[in-house]
Protein backbone atom coordinates (compact mmCIF):
# COMPACT_ATOMS: atom_id res chain seq x y z
CA UNK A 1 0.00 0.00 0.00
CA UNK A 2 3.05 2.20 0.99
CA UNK A 3 4.01 1.47 -2.54
CA UNK A 4 1.38 2.45 -4.91
CA UNK A 5 0.90 5.64 -2.37
CA UNK A 6 -2.78 4.76 -1.41
CA UNK A 7 -2.06 6.21 2.04
CA UNK A 8 -4.63 3.30 4.21
CA UNK A 9 -3.37 1.86 7.26
CA UNK A 10 -2.89 -1.64 7.27
CA UNK A 11 -4.15 -2.03 10.88
CA UNK A 12 -7.66 -1.72 9.92
CA UNK A 13 -8.73 -1.94 6.36
CA UNK A 14 -12.52 -1.26 5.97
CA UNK A 15 -14.64 -2.35 3.32
CA UNK A 16 -15.29 0.90 1.89
CA UNK A 17 -11.15 1.63 2.33
CA UNK A 18 -10.50 -1.51 -0.47
CA UNK A 19 -13.20 0.23 -2.45
CA UNK A 20 -11.86 3.03 -2.59
CA UNK A 21 -8.52 1.85 -2.99
CA UNK A 22 -9.58 0.08 -6.28
CA UNK A 23 -10.50 2.91 -8.19
CA UNK A 24 -6.93 4.34 -7.16
CA UNK A 25 -5.45 1.17 -8.29
CA UNK A 26 -6.11 1.11 -12.02
CA UNK A 27 -5.23 -1.71 -14.44
CA UNK A 28 -1.35 -0.83 -14.50
CA UNK A 29 -0.72 -3.42 -11.69
CA UNK A 30 -2.48 -6.25 -13.98
CA UNK A 31 -0.88 -5.67 -16.88
CA UNK A 32 2.22 -6.03 -15.35
CA UNK A 33 1.76 -9.25 -13.74
CA UNK A 34 0.69 -10.51 -17.07
CA UNK A 35 3.50 -9.48 -18.95
CA UNK A 36 5.82 -11.50 -16.04
CA UNK A 37 3.45 -14.26 -16.18
CA UNK A 38 3.52 -14.15 -19.97
CA UNK A 39 7.52 -14.02 -20.51
CA UNK A 40 7.87 -16.45 -17.77
CA UNK A 41 5.73 -18.83 -19.49
CA UNK A 42 7.27 -18.29 -22.76
CA UNK A 43 10.28 -19.46 -21.56
CA UNK A 44 9.92 -22.40 -19.35
CA UNK A 45 7.04 -24.02 -21.53
CA UNK A 46 8.04 -23.67 -25.18
CA UNK A 47 7.94 -27.06 -25.56
CA UNK A 48 4.11 -27.18 -25.68
CA UNK A 49 3.73 -23.98 -27.03
CA UNK A 50 5.33 -24.95 -30.66
CA UNK A 51 3.50 -26.86 -33.43
CA UNK A 52 6.06 -28.40 -36.25
CA UNK A 53 8.42 -25.07 -35.48
CA UNK A 54 6.12 -22.86 -34.94
CA UNK A 55 4.51 -20.98 -32.06
CA UNK A 56 0.82 -21.43 -32.80
CA UNK A 57 -1.42 -18.14 -31.94
CA UNK A 58 -5.21 -18.13 -32.86
CA UNK A 59 -7.32 -14.75 -32.19
CA UNK A 60 -11.23 -14.68 -31.63
CA UNK A 61 -13.70 -12.77 -29.73
CA UNK A 62 -17.11 -13.46 -27.66
CA UNK A 63 -19.10 -10.94 -25.98
CA UNK A 64 -19.19 -10.56 -22.23
CA UNK A 65 -22.80 -9.17 -20.55
CA UNK A 66 -22.74 -6.93 -17.79
CA UNK A 67 -24.52 -5.09 -15.40
CA UNK A 68 -27.43 -2.87 -16.62
CA UNK A 69 -26.84 1.03 -15.51
CA UNK A 70 -26.59 4.04 -17.46
CA UNK A 71 -22.58 4.01 -16.33
CA UNK A 72 -21.98 0.93 -18.18
CA UNK A 73 -24.50 1.45 -20.73
CA UNK A 74 -22.80 5.21 -21.98
CA UNK A 75 -19.03 3.26 -21.51
CA UNK A 76 -19.12 0.12 -23.51
CA UNK A 77 -23.00 0.45 -25.47
CA UNK A 78 -26.14 -1.91 -25.55
CA UNK A 79 -26.98 -4.22 -28.38
CA UNK A 80 -30.26 -3.62 -30.21
CA UNK A 81 -32.87 -5.30 -27.75
CA UNK A 82 -35.94 -7.85 -28.70
CA UNK A 83 -39.65 -7.08 -27.84
CA UNK A 84 -40.07 -4.45 -24.79
CA UNK A 85 -36.99 -5.57 -22.78
CA UNK A 86 -34.08 -4.02 -22.99
CA UNK A 87 -30.87 -5.57 -23.60
CA UNK A 88 -27.97 -5.42 -20.95
CA UNK A 89 -24.53 -3.54 -21.55
CA UNK A 90 -22.22 -5.38 -23.48
CA UNK A 91 -18.69 -5.64 -23.82
CA UNK A 92 -16.22 -6.74 -26.55
CA UNK A 93 -13.90 -9.21 -25.27
CA UNK A 94 -11.14 -10.23 -28.23
CA UNK A 95 -8.09 -12.22 -27.42
CA UNK A 96 -5.22 -13.67 -28.86
CA UNK A 97 -4.14 -16.40 -27.10
CA UNK A 98 -1.43 -19.53 -27.73
CA UNK A 99 -3.54 -22.80 -28.68
CA UNK A 100 -1.45 -25.54 -27.34
CA UNK A 101 -1.22 -24.02 -23.58
CA UNK A 102 -5.12 -22.41 -24.25
CA UNK A 103 -2.88 -18.91 -22.84
CA UNK A 104 -4.07 -15.65 -23.52
CA UNK A 105 -1.18 -13.56 -24.18
CA UNK A 106 -3.04 -10.49 -24.52
CA UNK A 107 -6.88 -9.43 -25.28
CA UNK A 108 -8.91 -6.21 -25.74
CA UNK A 109 -12.24 -4.83 -24.23
CA UNK A 110 -13.75 -2.34 -26.11
CA UNK A 111 -17.59 -1.35 -26.73
CA UNK A 112 -20.27 -3.91 -27.89
CA UNK A 113 -20.31 -2.40 -31.48
CA UNK A 114 -16.05 -2.58 -31.87
CA UNK A 115 -15.30 -4.47 -34.92
CA UNK A 116 -13.43 -7.93 -33.92
CA UNK A 117 -11.14 -7.59 -36.80
CA UNK A 118 -9.81 -4.39 -35.97
CA UNK A 119 -8.90 -5.71 -32.43
CA UNK A 120 -7.62 -8.54 -33.60
CA UNK A 121 -5.33 -6.59 -36.20
CA UNK A 122 -3.77 -4.37 -33.00
CA UNK A 123 -3.23 -8.10 -30.84
CA UNK A 124 -1.55 -9.31 -34.10
CA UNK A 125 0.93 -6.45 -34.33
CA UNK A 126 3.32 -8.13 -32.38
CA UNK A 127 3.98 -11.22 -34.40
CA UNK A 128 6.84 -12.16 -36.52
CA UNK A 129 8.65 -14.84 -38.01
CA UNK A 130 7.89 -17.95 -36.95
CA UNK A 131 4.32 -17.37 -35.56
CA UNK A 132 1.15 -19.09 -37.04
CA UNK A 133 -1.88 -17.96 -36.70
CA UNK A 134 -5.40 -19.63 -37.00
CA UNK A 135 -9.13 -17.22 -37.11
CA UNK A 136 -11.92 -18.12 -38.39
CA UNK A 137 -14.08 -17.56 -41.62
CA UNK A 138 -15.56 -13.85 -40.13
CA UNK A 139 -11.58 -12.40 -40.46
CA UNK A 140 -11.48 -12.16 -44.15
CA UNK A 141 -9.01 -9.19 -44.99
CA UNK A 142 -6.65 -8.54 -48.12
CA UNK A 143 -4.98 -6.20 -46.10
CA UNK A 144 -4.14 -8.20 -43.31
CA UNK A 145 -3.06 -11.13 -45.21
CA UNK A 146 -0.64 -8.66 -46.93
CA UNK A 147 0.98 -7.44 -43.81
CA UNK A 148 1.16 -10.67 -42.27
CA UNK A 149 3.05 -11.71 -45.07
CA UNK A 150 5.10 -8.59 -44.82
CA UNK A 151 6.15 -9.94 -41.39
CA UNK A 152 6.43 -13.22 -42.19
CA UNK A 153 3.69 -14.29 -39.95
CA UNK A 154 2.22 -17.85 -41.05
CA UNK A 155 -1.55 -17.90 -41.42
CA UNK A 156 -4.40 -20.47 -42.03
CA UNK A 157 -7.52 -18.62 -42.51
CA UNK A 158 -10.81 -20.31 -42.85
CA UNK A 159 -13.20 -18.82 -45.83
CA UNK A 160 -16.90 -17.92 -47.07
CA UNK A 161 -17.28 -20.42 -50.16
CA UNK A 162 -17.35 -16.94 -52.03
CA UNK A 163 -14.50 -15.26 -51.30
CA UNK A 164 -12.14 -17.09 -54.23
CA UNK A 165 -13.85 -14.11 -56.45
CA UNK A 166 -11.58 -11.73 -54.77
CA UNK A 167 -8.52 -13.79 -56.66
CA UNK A 168 -7.51 -12.77 -60.21
CA UNK A 169 -9.43 -13.84 -62.75
CA UNK A 170 -6.18 -16.78 -63.68
CA UNK A 171 -6.31 -17.95 -59.89
CA UNK A 172 -10.25 -18.17 -60.47
CA UNK A 173 -9.85 -20.47 -63.62
CA UNK A 174 -7.20 -22.42 -62.21
CA UNK A 175 -9.82 -23.43 -58.98
CA UNK A 176 -12.60 -24.25 -61.49
CA UNK A 177 -10.48 -26.41 -63.20
CA UNK A 178 -9.07 -28.45 -60.45
CA UNK A 179 -12.63 -28.69 -58.74
CA UNK A 180 -13.46 -31.18 -61.38
CA UNK A 181 -10.88 -33.69 -60.17
CA UNK A 182 -11.67 -33.58 -56.03
CA UNK A 183 -10.09 -31.24 -53.39
CA UNK A 184 -8.31 -27.86 -54.63
CA UNK A 185 -4.67 -27.01 -53.87
CA UNK A 186 -2.91 -24.46 -55.67
CA UNK A 187 -1.03 -21.31 -55.85
CA UNK A 188 -3.12 -17.83 -55.99
CA UNK A 189 -2.89 -14.27 -56.66
CA UNK A 190 -5.17 -12.10 -53.99
CA UNK A 191 -6.34 -8.76 -54.85
CA UNK A 192 -5.65 -6.54 -51.87
CA UNK A 193 -6.83 -2.83 -52.38
CA UNK A 194 -4.42 -0.46 -51.63
CA UNK A 195 -6.06 1.57 -48.93
CA UNK A 196 -10.24 0.90 -47.48
CA UNK A 197 -12.43 2.23 -49.88
CA UNK A 198 -10.37 2.78 -52.89
CA UNK A 199 -10.68 0.96 -56.08
CA UNK A 200 -7.02 0.36 -57.01
CA UNK A 201 -5.46 -2.80 -56.54
CA UNK A 202 -2.37 -4.58 -55.66
CA UNK A 203 -1.50 -8.02 -56.34
CA UNK A 204 -0.20 -9.87 -53.35
CA UNK A 205 1.23 -13.72 -54.45
CA UNK A 206 1.88 -17.06 -53.51
CA UNK A 207 -1.15 -17.87 -51.40
CA UNK A 208 -2.19 -21.28 -51.37
CA UNK A 209 -6.01 -21.65 -51.65
CA UNK A 210 -7.04 -25.16 -50.61
CA UNK A 211 -10.69 -26.28 -50.50
CA UNK A 212 -11.23 -30.21 -48.60
CA UNK A 213 -14.74 -31.85 -49.68
CA UNK A 214 -16.45 -33.89 -47.27
CA UNK A 215 -19.27 -36.26 -46.95
CA UNK A 216 -21.97 -35.17 -45.11
CA UNK A 217 -20.50 -31.82 -44.25
CA UNK A 218 -19.53 -28.06 -45.40
CA UNK A 219 -16.96 -28.22 -47.66
CA UNK A 220 -14.06 -26.30 -45.89
CA UNK A 221 -12.14 -23.38 -47.56
CA UNK A 222 -8.90 -21.86 -46.65
CA UNK A 223 -6.14 -19.55 -47.77
CA UNK A 224 -2.18 -19.70 -46.13
CA UNK A 225 1.24 -18.64 -46.85
CA UNK A 226 2.43 -22.22 -45.76
CA UNK A 227 3.78 -24.16 -48.36
CA UNK A 228 3.11 -27.57 -49.27
CA UNK A 229 6.10 -28.93 -47.57
CA UNK A 230 4.76 -27.48 -44.59
CA UNK A 231 1.28 -28.01 -44.43
CA UNK A 232 -0.14 -30.89 -46.68
CA UNK A 233 -3.56 -30.66 -48.05
CA UNK A 234 -4.86 -33.29 -45.69
CA UNK A 235 -3.69 -31.69 -42.69
CA UNK A 236 -5.22 -28.33 -43.10
CA UNK A 237 -8.38 -29.31 -41.98
CA UNK A 238 -6.57 -30.77 -38.72
CA UNK A 239 -4.75 -28.03 -38.27
CA UNK A 240 -7.81 -25.61 -38.13
CA UNK A 241 -9.58 -27.85 -36.13
CA UNK A 242 -6.80 -27.07 -33.00
CA UNK A 243 -8.41 -23.39 -33.48
CA UNK A 244 -11.47 -24.75 -31.42
CA UNK A 245 -9.55 -24.43 -28.22
CA UNK A 246 -9.81 -20.77 -28.23
CA UNK A 247 -13.61 -21.00 -28.28
CA UNK A 248 -14.19 -23.70 -25.42
CA UNK A 249 -11.73 -20.82 -23.55
CA UNK A 250 -13.91 -18.60 -24.46
CA UNK A 251 -16.53 -20.04 -22.64
CA UNK A 252 -15.01 -19.52 -18.98
CA UNK A 253 -15.62 -15.93 -19.32
CA UNK A 254 -19.27 -15.87 -20.40
CA UNK A 255 -22.25 -16.14 -17.86
CA UNK A 256 -24.34 -18.95 -17.66
CA UNK A 257 -27.78 -18.28 -19.09
CA UNK A 258 -27.67 -14.93 -20.40
CA UNK A 259 -26.47 -13.25 -16.60
CA UNK A 260 -23.70 -10.83 -16.30
CA UNK A 261 -20.19 -12.38 -16.40
CA UNK A 262 -18.95 -9.22 -15.08
CA UNK A 263 -20.55 -8.29 -11.79
CA UNK A 264 -18.58 -4.67 -11.47
CA UNK A 265 -21.09 -1.81 -12.13
CA UNK A 266 -18.46 1.12 -13.47
CA UNK A 267 -16.10 1.31 -16.23
CA UNK A 268 -12.74 1.10 -14.74
CA UNK A 269 -13.43 -1.57 -12.35
CA UNK A 270 -14.67 -3.55 -15.05
CA UNK A 271 -11.57 -3.57 -16.62
CA UNK A 272 -9.75 -4.81 -13.31
CA UNK A 273 -12.32 -7.80 -13.00
CA UNK A 274 -11.56 -8.70 -16.77
CA UNK A 275 -8.00 -8.21 -15.84
CA UNK A 276 -7.89 -10.29 -13.01
CA UNK A 277 -9.82 -13.24 -14.73
CA UNK A 278 -7.22 -13.38 -17.40
CA UNK A 279 -4.63 -13.66 -14.53
CA UNK A 280 -7.00 -16.34 -13.19
CA UNK A 281 -7.32 -17.88 -16.14
CA UNK A 282 -3.47 -18.25 -17.42
CA UNK A 283 -2.64 -19.35 -13.46
CA UNK A 284 -4.60 -22.32 -13.65
CA UNK A 285 -2.75 -22.80 -17.23
CA UNK A 286 0.92 -22.15 -16.11
CA UNK A 287 -0.10 -24.96 -13.56
CA UNK A 288 -0.99 -27.48 -16.28
CA UNK A 289 2.11 -26.33 -17.99
CA UNK A 290 4.43 -27.49 -15.28
CA UNK A 291 2.33 -30.88 -14.82
CA UNK A 292 2.94 -31.45 -18.48
CA UNK A 293 6.56 -30.79 -18.72
CA UNK A 294 6.62 -32.53 -15.69
CA UNK A 295 5.24 -35.68 -16.57
CA UNK A 296 7.26 -35.52 -20.20
CA UNK A 297 10.49 -35.64 -18.18
CA UNK A 298 9.40 -38.31 -15.48
CA UNK A 299 8.27 -40.76 -19.01
CA UNK A 300 10.67 -39.99 -21.08
CA UNK A 301 12.62 -42.93 -22.64
CA UNK A 302 9.29 -45.57 -21.43
CA UNK A 303 6.38 -46.91 -23.41
CA UNK A 304 3.79 -45.04 -21.24
CA UNK A 305 3.68 -41.47 -23.60
CA UNK A 306 2.87 -44.49 -26.56
CA UNK A 307 0.10 -46.03 -24.97
CA UNK A 308 -1.32 -43.24 -24.18
CA UNK A 309 -1.37 -41.86 -27.61
CA UNK A 310 -2.45 -45.06 -28.98
CA UNK A 311 -5.88 -44.92 -31.25
CA UNK A 312 -8.51 -46.52 -30.60
CA UNK A 313 -9.59 -49.91 -32.14
CA UNK A 314 -12.71 -50.77 -33.75
CA UNK A 315 -13.93 -54.33 -32.87
CA UNK A 316 -14.66 -57.34 -35.60
CA UNK A 317 -17.61 -56.03 -36.73
CA UNK A 318 -16.22 -52.81 -37.89
CA UNK A 319 -17.93 -50.13 -35.93
CA UNK A 320 -16.30 -47.53 -33.64
CA UNK A 321 -15.09 -48.27 -30.50
CA UNK A 322 -17.61 -47.31 -27.70
CA UNK A 323 -15.35 -46.48 -25.22
CA UNK A 324 -14.34 -43.52 -23.83
CA UNK A 325 -10.59 -42.32 -24.61
CA UNK A 326 -8.10 -39.72 -23.88
CA UNK A 327 -8.42 -36.55 -25.90
CA UNK A 328 -4.38 -36.57 -26.09
CA UNK A 329 -4.79 -39.28 -28.61
CA UNK A 330 -6.32 -37.72 -31.01
CA UNK A 331 -3.07 -35.58 -31.70
CA UNK A 332 0.46 -36.23 -31.89
CA UNK A 333 3.21 -35.14 -29.13
CA UNK A 334 3.02 -34.66 -25.96
CA UNK A 335 0.91 -33.93 -22.85
CA UNK A 336 -1.20 -30.19 -23.51
CA UNK A 337 -2.79 -28.14 -21.03
CA UNK A 338 -5.29 -27.95 -22.78
CA UNK A 339 -6.08 -31.72 -22.93
CA UNK A 340 -6.75 -31.30 -18.99
CA UNK A 341 -10.25 -30.53 -17.81
CA UNK A 342 -10.11 -26.87 -16.78
CA UNK A 343 -12.69 -27.12 -13.75
CA UNK A 344 -11.42 -29.79 -12.28
CA UNK A 345 -7.92 -28.55 -11.80
CA UNK A 346 -9.19 -25.41 -10.05
CA UNK A 347 -10.89 -27.39 -7.85
CA UNK A 348 -7.61 -29.30 -7.31
CA UNK A 349 -5.72 -25.98 -6.52
CA UNK A 350 -8.29 -24.61 -3.97
CA UNK A 351 -8.23 -28.22 -2.37
CA UNK A 352 -4.40 -27.86 -2.41
CA UNK A 353 -4.25 -24.13 -1.05
CA UNK A 354 -6.51 -25.25 1.85
CA UNK A 355 -4.51 -27.95 2.45
CA UNK A 356 -1.28 -25.61 2.71
CA UNK A 357 -2.78 -23.10 5.15
CA UNK A 358 -3.92 -25.78 7.51
CA UNK A 359 -0.65 -27.47 7.78
CA UNK A 360 1.93 -25.16 7.22
CA UNK A 361 5.12 -26.77 8.34
CA UNK A 362 4.34 -29.46 5.15
CA UNK A 363 7.33 -29.85 3.00
CA UNK A 364 6.74 -27.40 -0.05
CA UNK A 365 8.54 -29.20 -2.78
CA UNK A 366 6.77 -32.64 -2.22
CA UNK A 367 3.68 -30.75 -1.61
CA UNK A 368 4.08 -28.99 -5.37
CA UNK A 369 5.28 -32.26 -6.77
CA UNK A 370 2.00 -33.91 -5.38
CA UNK A 371 -0.08 -31.15 -7.00
CA UNK A 372 1.79 -31.50 -10.08
CA UNK A 373 0.78 -35.85 -10.45
CA UNK A 374 -3.00 -34.64 -9.50
CA UNK A 375 -3.47 -32.51 -12.00
CA UNK A 376 -1.80 -34.37 -14.80
CA UNK A 377 -4.23 -37.50 -14.24
CA UNK A 378 -7.29 -35.00 -15.02
CA UNK A 379 -7.98 -36.03 -18.83
CA UNK A 380 -10.73 -35.00 -20.56
CA UNK A 381 -11.74 -37.77 -22.48
CA UNK A 382 -13.71 -38.24 -25.37
CA UNK A 383 -15.57 -41.32 -27.43
CA UNK A 384 -14.38 -42.47 -30.71
CA UNK A 385 -16.65 -41.81 -33.62
CA UNK A 386 -17.81 -38.74 -32.03
CA UNK A 387 -17.07 -35.61 -34.14
CA UNK A 388 -15.75 -32.79 -31.64
CA UNK A 389 -16.47 -30.02 -31.50
CA UNK A 390 -19.94 -31.85 -31.27
CA UNK A 391 -21.80 -31.16 -33.89
CA UNK A 392 -25.08 -32.49 -31.80
CA UNK A 393 -26.91 -31.13 -29.30
CA UNK A 394 -26.62 -27.58 -28.85
CA UNK A 395 -25.55 -27.13 -32.62
CA UNK A 396 -27.18 -29.89 -35.04
CA UNK A 397 -28.72 -33.40 -34.23
CA UNK A 398 -31.37 -33.44 -37.39
CA UNK A 399 -32.69 -30.18 -35.81
CA UNK A 400 -32.13 -26.71 -36.22
CA UNK A 401 -29.93 -24.80 -34.32
CA UNK A 402 -32.58 -23.87 -30.83
CA UNK A 403 -30.40 -20.89 -30.45
CA UNK A 404 -31.47 -18.56 -27.81
CA UNK A 405 -34.78 -19.76 -26.86
CA UNK A 406 -35.85 -17.03 -24.52
CA UNK A 407 -35.18 -14.01 -27.03
CA UNK A 408 -36.66 -16.13 -29.79
CA UNK A 409 -40.18 -16.67 -27.55
CA UNK A 410 -40.08 -12.51 -26.78
CA UNK A 411 -39.86 -12.47 -30.59
CA UNK A 412 -42.82 -14.38 -31.26
CA UNK A 413 -44.90 -13.18 -28.40
CA UNK A 414 -44.20 -9.71 -29.59
CA UNK A 415 -45.19 -10.45 -33.52
CA UNK A 416 -48.44 -12.07 -32.12
CA UNK A 417 -49.29 -9.06 -30.36
CA UNK A 418 -48.28 -6.76 -33.30
CA UNK A 419 -51.09 -9.04 -35.39
CA UNK A 420 -53.77 -8.43 -32.45
CA UNK A 421 -53.14 -4.82 -32.86
CA UNK A 422 -53.62 -4.61 -36.22
CA UNK A 423 -56.56 -6.78 -36.48
CA UNK A 424 -57.81 -4.17 -33.78
CA UNK A 425 -57.01 -1.37 -35.49
CA UNK A 426 -58.76 -2.58 -38.77
CA UNK A 427 -61.90 -3.61 -36.59
CA UNK A 428 -62.32 -0.44 -35.67
CA UNK A 429 -61.79 1.70 -38.87
CA UNK A 430 -64.53 -0.76 -40.46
Amino acid sequence: MDFMGLGISADAVSPAALCEARKAVGTTPFDSLHDIATAKHLERHQDLILHKGYRLYAVDGSNLTLHSNRKLARAFGRPRSTGKRRSPPQATFTVLELVNTGWITDYKLGRCNAGELAQSKDLTAGLGERDLLLADRLYFDPLWYADLSARLVKFLFRLNCNRYRSLTAESQRRITEQRTRGNVDCQVDLRVREAPGKKTYTILRGLRYIEIRRSGAQTLYFVTNLTVDELATSEAAELYAMRWEIETNLRYFKGQDHLPSVRSRRDDTVRQEVALHVLAHNSVRFIQSEACVNRSADNEGDNDNADNHRQPESDATNTPAKKWTAKSSRYHGPLRPVDIQFKRTVDIILGSLVDALLQPDRDTPQHWSKLLEKVVTLRIMVKSGRSYPRAGRKYKKGKPNKGNVKAQKRRAAARQKRKQAAKRKGATES
